[in-house]
């Protein structure tokens, strides 16, 4: 009962969230779980101390639930090897190992996009009576630029894997989503066809693993970010709006050796929910646009901090200069905060503008 009171408590104060803080308190709540504790971590200085103290680690919040689902005849091989794989639950060396590979395929694919910018332009400048709205600009947008990169490191044709986007469903929410995780374990099986993916150990496997990792978990951000600077009406520096929005609201860490932070005593086994951004109570002043990049914490902070800030920032500045050559005049209809699950996200409004 204590976990699900957790849950229930996450969920509102992130369902409702706004565009730049979250809709609880400042606090560090905690419920019983077991022998351990959830807490919920609503203060972004307790946030700060967390991410970076060597006391809490990243943990596989999907394993209990994927091994249910495969237990009772769900077909999830793909996506279960993803994450056993992924360095988003590896520490140490393996960690650092990764995280370096990965540093050099996303400078290089960084290069790329910017080469591939004017090509960009004219491919929404064609179709420019496509997109009715920010949302669907903003979907359309950095779908292409994934597109293009996942076709890239794999080898894979772009409609392929354009088709395997379309697919795909956001699966951090604020449990274990059997329906999400369906969609995205089909989104790669489309990708590979009959084929299997590369294995661990081979030359080819870093860039497929890094492949799978936009579309599990590089594209919903940066739709948000998009988004939230159009509808917020900040269109003069998207990128500087990434630090504003926070698109990822919050992180999952495991405590693994006791430790006190704000007040709050740490044993290991509790597992904690950490805001990325400000309770409603402390406002946006806690990271004024003007400062905005060493106060934010929307890239994460310390040994897991998101290795794809560079390549985020790079497709943001693409989509403001996209964004304001071709649709400055605005969109006929209107898009509106739906938030889901850890991420910011938007929706097509009903409501037409006047």
């Amino acid at each position: 009962m204590k976990h699900f009171e957790a849950s229930k408590n996450l969920a509102q104060a992130f369902k409702f969230r706004g565009l730049t803080q979250h809709a609880g308190k400042r606090s560090v709540k905690l419920f019983a779980h077991g022998d351990h504790k959830v807490a919920l971590v609503f203060d972004l200085d307790v946030s700060r101390e967390m991410l970076t103290s060597k006391a809490f680690t990243c943990f596989d919040y999907f394993k209990t639930g994927m091994e249910r689902s495969i237990a009772t005849g769900g077909d999830l091989g793909l996506i279960k090897v993803f994450y056993d794989s992924t360095m988003l639950f590896k520490e140490g060396a393996e960690h650092h190992g990764l995280k370096r590979t990965f540093h050099q395929q996303l400078e290089i694919l960084g290069g790329e996009l910017r080469t591939a910018e004017p090509q960009m332009l004219a491919y929404f400048r064609k179709r420019k009576a496509n997109y009715s709205s920010a949302f669907d600009f903003s979907n359309a947008m950095v779908r292409l630029c994934a597109g293009l990169m996942i076709a890239r490191l794999t080898s894979i044709p772009l409609r392929r894997v354009l088709r395997a986007l379309s697919l795909r469903r956001n699966v951090f929410y604020y449990f274990f989503h059997p329906s999400r995780q369906n969609a995205t374990n089909d989104a790669l099986t489309f990708l590979y066809g009959r084929s299997s993916p590369p294995q661990r150990g081979t030359s080819e496997w870093p860039a497929h693993l890094l492949a799978q990792s936009l579309i599990v978990m590089g594209i919903d951000p940066l739709v948000a970010s998009v988004c939230a600077s159009v509808v917020d009406g900040r269109t003069d520096n998207f990128a500087a709006g990434a630090y504003r929005y926070c698109a990822t609201s919050f992180v999952s860490r495991l405590c693994t050796s006791p430790v006190s932070i704000g007040g709050t005593e740490f044993c290991p086994g509790d597992v904690c929910y950490v805001s990325l951004l400000p309770a409603e109570d402390e406002g946006v002043k806690s990271f004024p646009e003007s400062s905005g990049s060493k106060n934010s914490l929307a890239f994460g902070i310390g040994t897991h901090a998101c290795i794809g800030k560079h390549l985020s920032l790079v497709v943001l500045e693409i989509a403001e200069t996209i964004y304001r050559d071709t649709f400055s005049q605005g969109f006929s209809e209107h898009t509106e905060i739906a938030p889901d699950g850890a991420f910011l996200a938007f929706r097509n409004s009903p409501c037409q503008a006047g």
